[in-house]
């Protein structure tokens, strides 16, 4: 009644970014070319992966001690030190980061071509948070639990 594709199971594949990992195979089907995550993909997140992941991004604006948005310089560098993330009109103290961590795909493709950078934060209330800054925009990419 609902046709091969009815039913779908999740697997985790190869890519780069969390979302593209996500792959939905139809029920009883061996999943053939899920075996691309266990190969080397450049950019890729190592594990622990966040236990969250969002398909879509979460805005979310990352600022300095002055209030003015964070972004990230032609040397990959953030322009301030990250001390507030605000998300959902909310504002949370940063109490550690990490990164930033370049992804670059596609540079021979001027119109798939995309360069962002990922950096892991914990908030004051202990969340921890995966983020990505692409072209001075950031959103949330996942969420550790």
């Amino acid at each position: 009644m609902l046709g091969h594709q009815g039913v779908l199971t999740p697997a985790v594949g190869g890519g780069r970014w969390l979302g593209e990992r996500q792959r939905l195979v139809p029920w009883g089907d061996v999943a053939g070319d899920l075996q691309a995550g266990e190969r080397p993909w450049p950019g890729s997140l190592p594990d622990p992966l966040p236990s969250a992941v969002f398909a879509e991004g979460v805005p979310v604006a990352v600022l300095d001690d002055d209030g003015d948005m964070i972004a990230v310089d032609a040397r990959g560098e953030p322009t301030a030190m990250p001390t507030v993330i605000e998300l959902g009109g909310r504002r949370r103290g940063i109490r550690t980061w990490a990164g930033p961590w370049p992804v670059i795909e596609r540079e021979w493709d001027p119109a798939r071509a995309r360069r962002a950078h990922r950096f892991q934060m914990v908030d004051d209330a202990q969340g921890a948070w995966l983020l990505v800054c692409e072209e001075g925009v950031w959103q949330i990419e996942g969420r550790y639990d």
